[in-house]
């Protein structure tokens, strides 16, 4: 996480997609280097949120930034939800620029596809990890009072 995670190289890597939308002649040619951006920013915002960090104003600054240990990259939850918002915002996007299909006001949108799931996803998430934290405490306590038959005081373990 050094010069690849770099605001300033990611506006690097957008100027070829505007002089290539500009050479084009595409209609709004200098929003497709913005978007890119955008995403790029996205990107490495998102990435600051774990562990890691990254050298967020390489080659002008080298120093690395430390992230904010709000989450693991491993963390499947995390992962889920991020791509899950990704595809919500991606369709309802899709959907305003082309088909009009999705009829609803943005903010019902968002609260049916978005909020409601991933409120019901943590939440279940959240009760099964208590459940099997109450079954693993159980178990244990169960065991605590069992010892081998030689009398010596020590714990069954199977």
């Amino acid at each position: 996480r050094t010069w690849s995670q770099s605001y300033v190289f990611g506006f690097l890597l957008t100027i070829p997609i505007h002089i290539l939308a500009y050479l084009f002649h595409f209609h709004h040619w200098w929003i497709y280097g913005l978007t890119a951006f955008l995403g790029f920013f996205t990107h490495i915002t998102e990435d600051m949120t774990g562990h890691i960090g990254g050298s967020l104003f390489w080659p002008l600054h080298k120093a690395r930034s430390e992230g904010l240990e709000l989450f693991k990259a491993s963390d499947p939850r995390t992962n889920f939800s991020v791509m899950y918002a990704a595809v919500v915002l991606t369709v309802w996007n899709v959907d305003r620029f082309s088909t009009h299909m999705i009829t609803l006001p943005a903010w019902s949108y968002l609260a049916f596809f978005l909020v409601l799931p991933l409120g019901l996803y943590f939440f279940a998430v959240r009760r099964i990890k208590q459940v099997i934290q109450m079954k693993e405490e159980k178990v244990i306590s169960s065991m605590a009072g069992r010892e081998e038959p030689d009398g010596m005081a020590e714990s069954v373990v199977d």
